[in-house]
């Protein structure tokens, strides 16, 4: 027998508790005696043995809360009481004895002297929430403990990109990469735009399965728009959130530009009106457009510092010309974010040219102005000119002019066209060019010398038309107007020589005041001169009576006669003249040219008359009495008038009548039968007395 207590126990308090300490020896025959101190021979012993045996407390895993990682090693940690031995380990996953679980062998972990306190175990890919680990005795499975709470076995998950500084775009596709350990089924994916700051701001990507424990798994990731510089990703199981990890350092999500217009190959002109296009992706609020002349080289040149980024900006082309241009539209807030063109376009100055550009006419050896407006730093344009409508150009004008000055005059050559063009075109970009927008003349030029106003050319004559001409103009047409050249009606001729420069007109049947000929070129109508003033065709009269020489008396009844060779001629006017011509009265104002006009000769008395017949519409045209002709009054002696017997000495008067402005008479008589009269009566008498008291004298006859 072994003593246990150490004092003496108080046998009244009928119990004491006994610890086993590590001096009992392990039996199953054990018995407990318990002897009365002060007589040996009062005892007792157990009825039956008991077992006497070792005991093991599991330490760890034990406390509430317990979560393990699968892969991780962990410290399972025991007491042993007794000469316990060798140690099996086990786990549950089914919340061992206390939850009604079990420890199956395919569970043990290993088998270890009871006395090392501790193992190291290498979580297994068991994962759960209601695990427990058992330590039983290898010689005495009624030797055990458990853990005293489930503890957790979770999986793990090790995010391998995004690690931070990385830079991914707003729409492009980048891989999310992970390695799980553990077999779990599915991972959730989420972005935060504050680096986890908070869970305000955080965002799902995809829950997609976790994959193989220990291999590295992707998923494509199409990149939101979600523009910062400080993201992060963060993978979790899906139904562990504590099994998680987090990108170590934040990234960069940017958007995209992709200039669409101007791309390469387009040609555009200085001052137009372009649209610069683009494709943003990406919340980009705004861009800035800028133009490089050196193929992207640099880029120097701002167009606008800052547009809205709605894919579209009205550019006015501005004056950089050349062939190496590209433009790059980058983020307004943040310059990495840039496009450029793919290749380079070009910028072209214009060339317009204004004048001739159709319709006009330009006379031979005349200086014209051609004019253009230049778009452009241009220096230099050639100048050509076409005679086929512009399908050739064999003509030069200049081979270099300064485009800046917009005019040129060129003194035009001797080439009768009327399918002319001309051509200006940039001397250092032959693409650069305008043309006339249609047809002009290049004409001769007539100037019509002879009529030209104020000649009085007759009906019958044969009168020379005169011009001259600059150009070749091989036939002219002639024709004349009778009024003032509003109209031109009658045809001298349809076509005769222009180099001649002379035509002889037979002077027609056409009267007029108001004549004008008309030269035209007789292969183009607008090459034409008139006569710069009116001219005349006249009648030619003849007056054959009165043609001088004739006596005419006051009161007579005299024809006038007369020729005209034009029948165009309908009145006459007649006048005649008392002082030779001088000064003329009308005798009537118009009366038909018949040829004949009986006149009343007039109280003008005069040895010195004439007579003019003219064209009622022309007084230019007329003819006068070739001599002079008389106008003479009558007078009519009454008494004596013949058979009377005058005695000498005695008085008697000598009466008469008179015809016309007579103003005085001289008196006369004859003794011989009035063969003559050398014997004056009286030398001046009054011719209006009528009379004249005459005392006769002694000659007695």
């Amino acid at each position: 027998w072994v003593k246990i207590n150490p004092t003496a126990v108080d046998a009244s308090q009928e119990t004491w508790d006994w610890y086993i300490d590590e001096s009992i020896s392990i039996s199953t025959q054990a018995l407990i005696r318990i002897v009365d101190t002060s007589d040996s021979t009062v005892y007792d012993i157990s009825d039956n043995n008991f077992e006497v045996k070792g005991s093991v407390h599991v330490l760890t895993p034990s406390d509430a809360g317990i979560s393990l990682s699968v892969g991780d090693n962990y410290t399972i940690t025991w007491e042993k009481y007794g000469a316990v031995g060798n140690i099996d380990i086990h786990y549950s996953t089914d919340g061992g004895i206390a939850g009604g679980g079990a420890y199956p062998e395919a569970n043990l972990i290993t088998t270890v002297p009871s006395t090392d306190g501790s193992f190291i175990w290498s979580v297994p890919d068991e994962i759960g929430t209601n695990l427990r680990i058992r330590i039983r005795a290898v010689n005495n499975y009624n030797v055990w403990d458990e853990s005293d709470n489930p503890f957790e076995i979770k999986g793990k998950v090790t995010l391998n990109r995004p690690l931070g500084g990385e830079v991914f775009y707003v729409g492009d596709t980048e891989q999310i990469q992970w390695t799980p350990t553990g077999t779990y089924a599915q991972v959730k994916l989420e972005y935060s735009t504050n680096g986890f700051a908070d869970e305000q701001e955080v965002y799902p990507i995809a829950t997609v399965p976790t994959g193989t424990s220990g291999v590295m798994q992707s998923y494509d990731w199409t990149i939101p728009d979600a523009i910062g510089s400080n993201l992060k990703v963060r993978i979790s199981d899906n139904n562990n959130p504590q099994v998680v990890d987090v990108s170590p350092n934040p990234f960069t999500i940017k958007g995209k530009l992709r200039l669409t217009t101007p791309n390469g190959g387009e040609e555009w002109v200085v001052n137009s009106l372009h649209n610069i296009t683009w494709q943003t992706t990406g919340s980009i609020a705004n861009v800035k457009l800028e133009y490089s002349t050196d193929g992207g080289g640099t880029y120097p040149n701002e167009i606008v510092a800052s547009t809205p980024s709605d894919g579209i900006y009205e550019w006015t082309i501005p004056d950089a010309i050349g062939s190496n241009l590209k433009v790059r539209i980058s983020d307004a807030s943040d310059s990495s974010v840039s496009d450029e063109s793919d290749a380079t376009f070009t910028i072209k100055g214009a060339l317009r040219l204004t004048s001739p550009n159709g319709g006009e006419a330009w006379q031979v050896s005349n200086p014209y102005n051609i004019t253009w407006k230049r778009t452009g730093s241009i220096q230099f344009v050639e100048l050509r000119y076409s005679l086929d409508g512009g399908q050739t150009w064999p003509g030069i004008i200049t081979d270099s002019t300064d485009a800046s000055a917009e005019s040129f005059t060129w003194t035009i050559p001797d080439n009768p066209c009327t399918t002319v063009k001309v051509k200006i075109t940039d001397t250092n970009d032959s693409s650069v060019f305008d043309i006339s927008d249609a047809n002009f003349k290049i004409v001769g030029s007539l100037t019509l010398t002879s009529p030209d106003g104020g000649e009085k050319w007759k009906v019958g004559e044969q009168r020379k038309i005169t011009w001259t001409m600059v150009g070749s103009i091989a036939n002219v047409k002639l024709e004349y107007s009778k009024n003032s050249g509003q109209s031109f009606d009658y045809l001298i001729t349809e076509s005769t020589s222009g180099g001649a420069k002379e035509y002889y007109w037979d002077i027609p049947d056409d009267v007029t005041t108001t004549c004008r000929v008309k030269i035209t070129d007789a292969t183009d109508a607008d090459v034409f001169d008139t006569s710069d003033a009116n001219f005349k065709i006249q009648a030619v009269f003849d007056v054959t009576q009165p043609d001088g020489g004739e006596v005419w008396e006051v009161g007579t009844a005299q024809n006038i006669t007369w020729t005209c060779n034009a029948t165009t001629v309908a009145n006459v006017k007649l006048e005649y003249s008392s002082d030779g011509g001088t000064n003329w009265d009308t005798i009537i104002d118009s009366t038909s040219n018949t040829g004949t006009y009986a006149w009343s000769i007039p109280d003008d008395i005069s040895a010195n008359c004439k007579v003019r017949v003219s064209d009622v519409n022309d007084s230019e045209a007329f003819d006068t009495t070739f001599g002079v002709f008389k106008i003479r009054g009558s007078l009519d002696l009454t008494s004596p008038d013949g058979g009377e017997t005058w005695i000498v000495g005695s008085e008697h008067n000598i009466t008469w009548t008179k015809n016309g402005s007579i103003d005085f008479v001289k008196l006369e008589y004859s003794t011989d039968g009035g063969q003559t009269y050398p014997n004056t009566i009286a030398p001046s008498v009054d011719a209006s007395l009528g009379s004249y008291l005459w005392t006769i004298p002694e000659v007695i006859s």
